[in-house]
């Protein structure tokens, strides 16, 4: 059995033993199963659309869509900023967390008026969290405070480049080449009073892997945007690291995994002079790594679903201040629990937020908060959430 089933059937054990409070560093308590939880690499404004990055109107520097960003008349770059809170229930063990990141930083080159150049990184699979669980030993016939700790510290980027060429004026396809990068740190030990992290053990991990993706947009009419987008991620290496300091727990031997199939799709249409509504959806082929996965609750096929509108009628000082709104549901690829019966958790979401577009149009700032849950009735599990997504475009228009 390799490093990463057996560290998570212990951390499955030790979350039933944890008594109730106890917190994680992570976006979700789901980040402690299967490679993690997928974070998307998308803009403020797409979330407060529901997590619509796909199909949007006009020019646009997007991940999901290289070929999108044919049309733009100068280069330009966005970047994202997402906090997430959450609080879980399961089997009566109360989890609560927070984590803050950068998912999305992506620049767009148009090199002429048919061909734009991409290149940038993008977050893809989180494997942050932290279990503590303070108690008391005696040590020399006195009380002493300890702190049992289990966390992994990390998770797996992608460092993109593409190109989208422009077949006519109102089609455009796109290709991606993506590196997968990262490293995990796993610690499991106990803390003694004045030590900063536990003394025994750790085990780290190297992520890499080679992935490739294909979009296209379509605009039929001048209120109307068809958009789709599909990635394969090849094999993903998991090598463990032989130089890690300190005592080490058997880290087992390096892993592969083959990465799902991917395909994501959207419509965009306007609705009136201010009015734009947007609706889209996903699948992700990730039951591939079922039996992979198999001593982890294994794996199934994702779905999901989002829609939402925005409205660009508000004007303040002259700047136009667009308002939007949107929601989302969708499945998880990975059990909460360790058996075949043990339910997969399903998402629901909405979201709202604002833009202001500065700067004569060089610039827009957008922020968004969404709200929701995440459940799994047959295993007793059940997550709220909500998150802060803010971007910034410069330029890119």
């Amino acid at each position: 059995m390799s490093a990463f089933p057996r560290f998570s059937i212990l951390v499955a054990g030790v979350l039933g033993l944890f008594p109730i409070g106890h917190s994680l560093s992570a976006q979700s308590a789901l980040s402690t199963r299967g490679l993690g939880v997928e974070i998307e690499p998308v803009d403020a404004r797409a979330r407060a659309l529901g997590g619509g990055a796909v199909g949007l109107m006009d020019s646009e520097i997007s991940w999901y869509n290289t070929a999108a960003s044919v049309g733009l008349a100068v280069p330009g770059i966005i970047f994202a900023y997402q906090y997430d809170n959450y609080e879980s229930l399961s089997g009566g063990t109360l989890t609560h967390g927070r984590a803050a990141r950068f998912p999305l930083i992506l620049g767009a080159f148009p090199v002429s008026e048919r061909v734009t150049l991409t290149a940038g990184y993008g977050s893809f699979l989180d494997q942050s969290w932290r279990i503590e669980r303070e108690d008391t030993i005696a040590l020399a016939g006195e009380s002493t405070v300890i702190t049992d700790e289990i966390s992994s510290t990390g998770g797996v980027a992608r460092l993109r480049a593409g190109v989208a060429y422009g077949l006519r004026s109102n089609l455009s396809l796109g290709l991606s080449l993506d590196s997968y990068v990262g490293e995990v740190e796993r610690v499991q030990g106990r803390r003694f009073p004045g030590e900063g992290s536990p003394g025994c053990c750790r085990g780290s991990y190297n992520y890499s892997g080679i992935g490739y993706g294909g979009s296209f947009q379509w605009a039929p009419s001048e209120a109307l945007t068809l958009a789709g987008s599909a990635s394969y991620g090849g094999t993903l290496k998991a090598g463990v690291v032989a130089d890690t300091t300190g005592p080490r727990f058997d880290a087992g031997a390096d892993r592969s995994y083959e990465l799902p199939l991917q395909l994501r799709g959207g419509i965009t249409g306007r609705v009136g002079q201010a009015t734009m509504v947007t609706v889209g959806g996903g699948w992700n082929g990730w039951s591939g790594l079922d039996d992979l996965l198999a001593e982890q609750g294994g794996a199934q096929d994702s779905w999901s679903g989002n829609a939402g509108a925005e409205w660009e009628g508000l004007i303040v000082r002259d700047r136009p201040v667009p308002l939007r709104v949107g929601a989302r549901m969708g499945t998880l690829p990975f059990r909460w629990g360790d058996t075949a019966t043990a339910a997969f958790a399903e998402e629901r979401a909405f979201s709202f937020g604002a833009g202001l577009v500065l700067a004569g149009g060089a610039a827009r700032s957008d922020l968004a908060a969404e709200f929701g849950e995440r459940v799994g009735d047959e295993s007793s599990f059940s997550e709220s959430f909500w998150r802060f997504a803010f971007s910034v475009r410069v330029l890119g228009r």
